[in-house]
């Protein structure tokens, strides 16, 4: 049995105006479950925990173009060097999970909403391993954590996690269609334009740590009209990743 865990801040700029401070409080209706306080609303479709809502609650700005993307994607399987040899993968998503469930709790500074996964079968004996998405929202902030465990009951090896998977990302600011771009810690920085629009970064240049790749651990996507999406993994010991947009 292997346990990982895996964090990421998630902070909305743009909203920090002053304005009257609110708690942070759940969301919990038939279609969606999230959180949200008087600055940003983050929240997950309740059929499958797929990305529903990033919005900037100052601006009324919405961040999720295109809701529906699954939040992550595991990969269990084995590596190996002999090519004449055949190897199974098994990935799972939100959307491909057994059984879901989630839980919440509080903080003396946050709420704190728990996604459990079902991630199974891995492998022909049924085995199967448990999943945990943890988001805590503080109070008056724009700045969420998130935290993902995978409790590896099967024996096969967990070979890849890709968290967040932020898909159909885009700005909904009037005219952020013609001004929005991509932040990249690459070398001394790069900035790309219409990100909605192309591919910004290949894994080739998008890994950390590696010579020729990122030098700092985030992106940042900016709509242009004064608002944008910070996204940063909170890695200490600079474990291999690999950043795409």
């Amino acid at each position: 049995m292997s346990c990982l865990s895996k964090h990421v801040w998630l902070f909305l700029v743009g909203c920090l105006l002053c304005v009257a401070w609110c708690a942070a409080e759940t969301i919990d209706s038939p279609q969606e479950v999230g959180l949200r306080n008087s600055l940003v609303e983050i929240s997950f479709d309740k059929a499958d925990y797929s990305l529903r809502r990033i919005r900037d609650r100052i601006r009324g700005v919405d961040y999720v173009h295109r809701p529906g993307g699954t939040l992550f994607s595991l990969t269990f399987g084995f590596f190996t060097t002999d090519q004449w040899r055949t190897t199974t993968d098994f990935t799972i998503t939100g959307k491909s999970a057994s059984s879901r469930r989630h839980e919440w709790s509080a903080t003396e500074r946050a709420e704190v909403l728990r996604l459990y996964l079902d991630c199974g079968p891995l492998d022909i004996r049924g085995a199967r391993s448990e999943l945990c998405i943890t988001g805590a929202l503080p109070h008056g902030s724009p700045l969420t954590f998130w935290n993902l465990e995978v409790d590896n009951h099967s024996g096969t090896p967990l070979k890849e996690v890709r968290f967040p998977l932020l898909d159909g990302l885009a700005s909904s600011a009037k005219g952020s269609e013609l001004t929005d771009y991509v932040a990249v810690p690459l070398y001394n920085g790069a900035r790309y334009a219409s990100p909605r629009k192309k591919l910004v970064t290949g894994q080739e240049m998008s890994n950390y740590p590696m010579s020729g790749g990122l030098t700092f651990q985030m992106l940042f996507y900016g709509d242009g009209q004064g608002g944008g999406l910070y996204c940063a993994a909170h890695d200490p010991g600079s474990f291999h990743k690999t950043f795409d947009c």
